[in-house]
């Protein structure tokens, strides 16, 4: 499956300067995402427009609870209000079950350090024949489907956050200008089936190895005292470190190659618990040469060039209890 609004997790900081430590919270998720068709064409660095409304959907529901340890250092603003944070988490999907364990530390107001793990399986779902888990077969061109538990997807992860939001500084309900980064270097790969370099297929994206890989998040935003409570613009950078992660069949793909995507959002306040972010998607992906470009698969092409796209709108709904 494609990351969907994983920006909401960040976002989760916004609360923090007036909500007080508890001992345990239940949090329930549910993300949607739609995604229209638009054409690859070949050629150099390029936009690519809609070619049809529709071209996927993808649903996710994940349930956590949190327990949160208090650890202040002082009185002092910058360090009293630091925690400890233990997180257990389910994620269902239609084609897969995930569950993940992290630990997040906030040393100093404006940043947090986190680490986690996270290990589960796909299938198919038949209805819409979208595989939760797969192998590229290079003969064929095309990913074939592991069975369910014949193979372990696992991801393990470290990250570092800075947040700042200008009320801190100047308090007032209106001044709410806030900013957030996150770098999250992260290693993630298939038990059986992505030997070698292979690629292979996890929640209906493919084009993945067993690799360390990079995500870095940018946000700017601005909160209002009112129902709409946020909006922003999320800028997100991801990649794999090394090309040798693939085999050598596949580098003219340019396995090193940074996807981007800046996606204008809103948050909507219903209460203190309840709250569902809008996000409107634009992408980058490689662009092929014209002479690879009727190749069946993308892994066989050769990389010219980046096109944008716009490539989703999703909806994040959270409840805490």
């Amino acid at each position: 499956m494609k990351k969907i609004c994983v920006f909401f997790l960040a976002l989760s900081f916004f609360y923090g300067f007036a909500e007080n430590a508890a001992s345990g919270d239940f949090n329930l998720s549910v993300d949607l995402a739609y995604y229209p068709l638009s054409e690859k064409i070949s050629g150099e660095t390029h936009f690519s427009p809609l070619s049809a409304p529709y071209s996927g959907i993808e649903l996710r529901t994940v349930a956590s609870f949190t327990w949160t340890i208090p650890t202040p250092f002082s009185e002092n603003p910058l360090v009293s209000g630091n925690n400890l944070k233990i997180k257990a988490a389910l994620e269902l999907s239609p084609v897969s079950f995930v569950p993940e364990l992290s630990f997040s530390f906030t040393p100093i107001a404006f940043l947090i350090f986190s680490t986690g793990i996270k290990a589960g399986s796909g299938w198919t779902f038949t209805p819409l024949s979208v595989d939760g888990m797969a192998q590229y077969d290079n003969a064929s061109s095309s990913y074939n489907p592991l069975s369910p538990f014949s193979s372990l997807y696992y991801n393990f992860w470290a990250e570092a956050l800075f947040q700042f939001d200008l009320a801190a500084l100047y308090p007032g309900e209106w001044n709410h200008i806030a900013l957030v980064a996150t770098y999250k270097p992260y290693y993630e790969a298939l038990s059986k089936g992505g030997e070698g370099g292979n690629p292979w297929y996890w929640q209906g994206s493919g084009e993945k190895a067993n690799a360390w890989k990079y995500y870095s998040s940018i946000i700017f935003a601005y909160q209002m005292p009112l129902l709409l409570q946020t909006i922003a613009v999320q800028t997100e950078f991801e990649g794999f470190y090394d090309a040798s992660s693939f085999a050598s069949t596949y580098q003219a793909w340019d396995p090193c190659f940074t996807k981007i995507s800046i996606s204008p959002l809103v948050n909507l306040e219903f209460s203190k618990s309840q709250n569902l972010i809008i996000l409107f998607g634009f992408s980058s992906r490689r662009s092929f040469s014209a002479a690879t470009a009727g190749y069946e698969n993308d892994l066989e092409k050769t990389r010219i060039g980046r096109e944008w796209f716009f490539n989703r709108i999703a909806l994040s709904y959270s409840i805490r209890f």
